[in-house]
């Protein structure tokens, strides 16, 4: 989105104080990530957290789903989640969020995405590790796009007919945990 265009939806009548605070495009969207940006002690008690129940596949997913949902709480954090449900879709984002993941970082960029991969890896056997990556990958980005909607619909007011939330995350979990161990067609590497 063009700059002129968020300062506009801003409502700002300085036209440069964007451009002053942020430098640009780039610089606005550090400054978001910043601002959400988890500590590394944050990283270390959610991964631990996540990794409690790692036994248990569909706890996992739980616990992540419950996460995101915990943001549907307040409009900043709505905004926060369709900000991450964008940039995920984005290939920088997406390679580095996979790179400290299966680079097995101390600190992962994403807890969640690390503790469904854990999941996955331990659950699904049958996997090679290509496909693992894409599930996780791809579930993730279902669970955080599906919360984002959500998040996107309370917004924009009551012409939605929503789910109860409860059902919602329980539905939620049953296609991401259905979609990470279901079994693969696809051929094994060699």
């Amino acid at each position: 989105m063009p700059i002129h265009e968020i300062h506009a939806l801003a409502g700002q009548r300085n036209a440069s104080a964007l451009h002053y605070h942020f430098g640009d495009l780039d610089g606005l969207t550090s400054a978001v990530f910043e601002r959400h940006a988890l500590s590394d002690d944050d990283v270390r008690r959610i991964k631990k957290e996540l990794l409690t129940d790692s036994h248990d596949p569909r706890a996992v997913v739980e616990a992540v789903v419950e996460r995101q949902r915990a943001m549907l709480a307040t409009p900043e954090d709505r905004d926060w989640l369709r900000i991450m449900s964008h940039a995920q879709l984005r290939a920088p984002v997406r390679r580095r969020m996979v790179e400290t993941v299966w680079d097995e970082a101390r600190q992962p960029l994403s807890p969640s995405l690390h503790a469904l991969a854990v999941a996955v890896r331990d659950h699904a056997g049958h996997l090679d590790d290509s496909l693992v990556e894409e599930r996780t990958l791809t579930v993730f980005t279902f669970i955080t796009s599906t919360v984002a909607g959500r998040a996107r619909a309370i917004d924009d007011g009551p012409g939605d007919r929503l789910l109860d939330e409860d059902i919602f995350v329980v539905n939620l979990v049953d296609m991401a945990v259905a979609a990470l161990l279901a079994p693969s067609m696809a051929p094994h590497r060699v």
